[in-house]
C-alpha cells in the first residue's frame, strides 16, 4: 500500500522480480495521477494486472472486476518460446497470467527477412496443460511492430536497472534501440 509517492522503484521491482515466487502482484490506482509506470511493470514482473480506478464512485465497480479476475484466471504460468534460434529478446519476460478482459501480448526480434518456424505458447487453463504452436510464417505483417517492441524493450531495460552496474552504458543501449526504431 502506498501513497504513490514511490522513489525507489528499482529495489521494488528487484524484490518483486526475487522474491515472488508463486505469488501474482496485482496493483490498483485509485485517482488522476497515479503512477501507472511503476504499477503497471510492477504487476507485469508479478505476473499480475494493474487496475485503474478513475474516481472514487468507480471504487466499488473495479474492485469487483478486479476479485473476479482473481477468483479466475483464464490461464497461469504462460510462456512464449520460439523453435528458430533467430528470434531473441522475447517480451514481456516473464509472460503474465491471462485474465478475462485482458489482453496478453508478447513482442520478439526475429533476425532474416522472411519469418519461420514454429511460436509455442503453453500455459495451464483450469488445472489443465494447454499448448498451441504456430507457424510463423503465416503470420501477418504489421507497420509499427518494431516501434511496440522498442517501447516494450525499453520498458523491460528501465525497470531492470536495478540490475545494472554501469547507467551510463544502460542509457547508452536504451539510446541504441530508441534511435534504431524511430
Amino acid at each position: 500500500l502506498t501513497d504513490g509517492a514511490i522513489g525507489n522503484e528499482a529495489q521494488l521491482f528487484e524484490e518483486i522480480s526475487g522474491n515472488r515466487g508463486d505469488a501474482r502482484v496485482f496493483t490498483v490506482g485509485i485517482g488522476s495521477a497515479p503512477n501507472s509506470h511503476f504499477m503497471t511493470k510492477a504487476a507485469e514482473i508479478g505476473r499480475g494486472t494493474f487496475t485503474l480506478i478513475g474516481s472514487e464512485d468507480q471504487i466499488a465497480a473495479r474492485m469487483g472486476e478486479l476479485f473476479a479476475k482473481l477468483e479466475n484466471p483464464a490461464m497461469t504460468n504462460i510462456s512464449a518460446d520460439f523453435d528458430e534460434k533467430s528470434v531473441h529478446d522475447i517480451s514481456p519476460n516473464p509472460m503474465p497470467d491471462l485474465y478475462r478482459g485482458e489482453p496478453v501480448m508478447l513482442t520478439a526480434v526475429m533476425d532474416g527477412t522472411a519469418p519461420k518456424g514454429m511460436l509455442r505458447i503453453s500455459g495451464v487453463a483450469g488445472r489443465q496443460p494447454w499448448q498451441i504452436a504456430m507457424d510463423v510464417a503465416k503470420a501477418s505483417e504489421g507497420k509499427g511492430i518494431a516501434k511496440l517492441w522498442a517501447r516494450r524493450k525499453i520498458d523491460d531495460l528501465e525497470a531492470n536497472a536495478y540490475a545494472v552496474n554501469d547507467a551510463a552504458a544502460l542509457d547508452r543501449e536504451i539510446e541504441t534501440v530508441a534511435l534504431a526504431n524511430h
